[in-house]
């Protein structure tokens, strides 16, 4: 009998952003497609009209196998993110559900992420993205590491799935 290598499944990014970091999501997004790996990068923005939001945003978090929080005052203030989303990811991230790498986007102003700001985020170093954007001529270059970043978490995560079989 001839056997045939099992197809990997899809890999959910789940990205969590306050509504006022739009700008920051949609430029995230286009880096979330890697060649090799099947990802599927989901945001708020794939919710169909008429489709109950709170319950496609949960649904999703259910399934992620990746959370890319954006990290912002804004996002450290949003009731729903810390109430709904964060709690949902903390959750699956202690059960070794999930793998979750912020998105270091500027300083969030007070402590409400600190359980984030402890993992190794994106990108290295202590500077914001927003900060590392604006002193890059060439956009693209202050994007890589981001990309890179990622890539390895997303590539985490496949083994994680890989390993846990069918």
């Amino acid at each position: 009998m001839t056997r045939y290598p099992r197809k990997m499944p899809v890999i959910r990014l789940f990205v969590s952003y306050a509504h006022e970091d739009d700008y920051w999501m949609k430029t995230l997004m286009p880096l979330l497609s890697f060649s090799g790996v099947e990802a599927k990068p989901w945001s708020d923005k794939e919710i169909r009209p008429g489709v109950r939001w709170d319950d496609a945003i949960k649904g999703e978090l259910g399934k992620m196998h990746v959370f890319i929080p954006l990290v912002s005052v804004h996002f450290a203030v949003s009731n729903y993110i810390k109430n709904v989303e964060c709690l949902i990811a903390k959750a699956r991230m202690a059960k070794d559900e999930i793998e979750v790498i912020p998105v270091y986007l500027a300083h969030t102003g007070g402590n409400e992420c600190d359980w984030l700001m402890e993992l190794q985020r994106l990108p290295p170093g202590d500077k914001p993205w927003a900060e590392i954007f604006k002193e890059f001529q060439l956009h693209d270059l202050a994007l890589a590491p981001i990309r890179d970043g990622i890539r390895q978490v997303v590539d985490r995560a496949r083994e994680r799935l890989r390993k846990a079989g069918p």
